[in-house]
């Protein structure tokens, strides 16, 4: 047995959590590693951190004391921890303990909350947001791109471009939203108000990362903002074909010129479905089905929702989804629509049985030569990785519809930071599985999207020899609690006190 001298603290949070509030000795202790260091330092370390800080607010017309990196990492927070809008009253974190733990420069997060008289308001985010400009937000995220490409985090290969419409709710036929738009929606019957963002996301398996994005209004034409947005990544990333081998749209709203740019200019071959906006396309292929032009042939095709029973116990039980399937498909190659001077679109038709005993047909449109139809067909539908990952994820845990303003820098500021948190979660479950999985269950059972948990805080009341637990924002109500009790007591024993006598006590506690 060595020397040292030991203590046993029984633990009582009841007793403790009095001990601070009556202004006893005690000594709080924070944890000092788990989830939030992790997280953290894996931004840190690998540059992240810095990509996500980048935007600068060059908007401010003079000093005020407020230092714009801080309200970058406070913005970057938020999002981690589950915060949904920054445009409701009240304040941010009221705990500035966590705040330091979470990486923070205490002295000038308390500075900056002095200044602020006491809070960090989210009026003080929001006035943050609108301070940086449309154009610093397009340069910081394409930043954030460009470093995930040096870095190799993306293949350069197969992109998928899809347009995401937000809503917004609007009285009496007016909005006070920043330059949104209105379109007529087919359900419904009604006027539609809101924005369009327009992302392109590399698809390839395991690599899914968003490396274009632009927000126009609800109904302008997704081809002009696909163009807008491909003078961004050049201007800011590279020549798009120098990125993007195959771009795979689920609308076919592209002319016969910009196909003809994309493949006979840049090389970029297209996927696409013809629909009736493709008229060129459409109407030809109607007349050739009338006139039995088509051999169909049964082709085999992967199901992706087939999944194995893995325990002996279940092995009697089949999935419930087959692991093949059979389409019917016939092929058209070397269609001159008149879309090239010296090339043509091909074309794969998928034909369906539908109850009443006829046929539905689906034409997959392609520059690219055709060998095999059902790589074709694959290929279109690998784009549902747009829907099925990335966004619904973007709705159910990064919230991007929640708009964090009505102005367009403010709203632009929070969508550029989350497509940017989405890179870098799907970056951290790319090098550490097995931790992003543990994050996930935790969210699940918490039902909360967050990826730092409340930091636990031990508090010793040292002549007592007892101990509390209590989460960051628990021991936050009790030092309030405190601050009160004191305020009180004051009072009685000075009941004339001015406000500025009243605004030094909380200062001095």
């Amino acid at each position: 047995m060595d020397d040292k001298q030991y203590f046993l603290w029984r633990h009582d949070n009841e007793a403790a959590s009095k001990a601070v509030i009556n202004q006893e000795n005690y000594e709080p202790v924070t944890n000092s590693f788990g989830a939030n260091d992790f997280v953290l330092e894996f931004l840190k370390k690998h540059g992240l951190w810095e990509t996500l800080n980048n935007p600068q607010a060059k908007l401010l017309k003079q000093e005020n004391g407020k230092n714009p990196k801080i309200l970058n990492e406070i913005m970057i927070m938020k999002e981690l921890v589950g915060i949904k809008r920054i445009n409701n009253s009240g304040l941010l974190f009221s705990d500035v303990c966590l705040m330091s733990e979470l990486g923070f420069n205490l002295e000038e997060v308390i500075s900056m909350a002095e200044n602020d008289k006491g809070v960090i308001s989210q009026n003080t985010l929001r006035n943050h947001c609108n301070r940086i400009p449309t154009e610093e937000n397009y340069r910081s995220f394409y930043e954030h791109v460009n470093f995930m490409r040096k870095k190799k985090w993306f293949r350069e290969g197969v992109y998928a471009v899809d347009g995401y419409e937000i809503e917004i709710t609007v009285n009496n036929k007016k909005t006070d939203y920043e330059n949104a738009g209105m379109v007529y929606s087919d359900k419904g019957n009604r006027k539609k108000y809101g924005y369009k963002l327009l992302l392109l996301v590399n698809i390839a398996q395991d690599r899914e990362r968003i490396v274009g994005a632009y927000l126009d209004r609800i109904e302008t034409n997704e081809l002009k903002i696909f163009k807008k947005m491909i003078a961004h990544i050049e201007k800011y990333v590279c020549p798009l074909e120098a990125m993007v081998k195959t771009l795979v749209a689920d609308r076919a709203y592209w002319d016969e010129a910009f196909i003809r740019l994309l493949k006979e200019d840049k090389g970029i071959d297209i996927f696409m479905i013809a629909k009736n906006n493709l008229g060129f396309v459409m109407q030809d292929l109607k007349d050739l089905l009338r006139q039995d032009r088509f051999e169909f042939k049964s082709y085999k095709i992967k199901n992706k929702k087939y999944y194995k029973r893995k325990t002996n116990i279940k092995l009697k039980k089949p999935s419930r989804e087959p692991e093949f399937f059979d389409i019917e498909l016939a092929i058209e190659r070397k269609l001159d629509f008149g879309v090239f001077k010296e090339g043509y679109l091909n074309v794969v038709i998928k034909r369906e049985k539908t109850s009443n005993g006829e046929y539905k047909y689906m034409f997959y449109v392609t520059t690219r030569q055709i060998r095999n139809p059902v790589t074709v067909v694959e290929q279109y539908h690998n784009r549902n990785v747009i829907e099925n990952d990335v966004n619904r994820e973007l709705d159910q845990r990064w919230f991007i519809r929640d708009l964090a303003g009505r102005s367009r820098n403010i709203m632009l500021t929070r969508m550029m930071l989350i497509l940017k948190l989405f890179n870098c979660e799907k970056i951290l479950e790319m090098k550490h599985p097995k931790f992003h999985q543990d994050v996930k269950k935790r969210m699940q059972q918490k039902e909360k999207h967050s990826f730092l948990q409340e930091v636990d805080i031990a508090v010793y009341i040292i002549d007592k020899d007892i101990f509390g637990i209590f989460k960051a924002s628990e021991f936050a109500l009790l030092i309030k609690e405190r601050t009160k009790q004191t305020i009180l007591r004051k009072m009685e024993d000075k009941p004339n006190l001015t406000q500025e006598e009243v605004l030094q006590l909380i200062k001095d506690l």
